[in-house]
């Protein structure tokens, strides 16, 4: 990485399609100041990264949505799923949720958002918070685990605590109504610090 005015460039998560491994990166000058983020790829299993799309894109989308990064899968329908939220310090944000065709990764003018327009939810919308007003969530993770979706996430508030969804209907289910299993809870964010800085 060259200068660029950035300290650290952090990753969200990968998407494989076909031979080719998609990554989405923040890039920060501190934990707390996101500069901006960007999609890169590798042809050669992750020996060498290319920044995606012309230079445009390497910039804020979507009203900042994908400041802390994005979880990203393929579906079984053809199209891949996208959650992305925004970096701030005060424990998250809501989520929001696109989809796009495996050839569209890279494009995120190409995404289209999932959204609520006052009678029903639809894609090509503006994006709508899917979690219930006032969920602040962190750490994402969309995967399709044996025919099963399945979002592991952070909370911080008022504890810090590690949550599992099981997504019946798909990305598309109504978050606030899926099944949850709590895998961490009632972690102490000054403990958290703690451990983490002894390890």
């Amino acid at each position: 990485w060259t200068n660029g005015g950035f300290a650290t460039v952090l990753p969200s998560d990968l998407l494989v399609v076909g031979s080719r491994i998609y990554l989405f990166v923040t890039i920060c000058r501190s934990l707390s100041e996101v500069l901006w983020t960007e999609i890169q790829y590798s042809d050669d299993n992750g020996q060498t990264w290319v920044h995606a799309g012309p230079a445009g894109q390497r910039e804020w989308h979507h009203e900042g949505g994908f400041q802390m990064g994005i979880t990203w899968e393929m579906g079984t329908d053809g199209w891949v799923y996208i959650m992305g939220n925004k970096w701030l310090v005060d424990g998250g944000s809501n989520v929001h949720l696109y989809r796009c065709r495996p050839n569209e990764v890279a494009d995120r003018s190409k995404w289209s958002g999932w959204g609520w327009n006052g009678t029903d939810w639809g894609w090509n919308r503006a994006c709508s918070d899917i979690f219930p007003a006032g969920t602040k969530v962190r750490e994402m993770n969309l995967r399709l685990v044996q025919g099963q979706w399945l979002l592991t996430y952070t909370q911080t508030a008022p504890d810090i605590r590690v949550n599992v969804k099981g997504l019946r209907n798909g990305p598309t289910s109504h978050i606030g109504e899926a099944p949850t299993t709590t895998v961490v809870r009632h972690v102490d964010h000054d403990q958290e610090h703690l451990d983490r800085n002894n390890t």
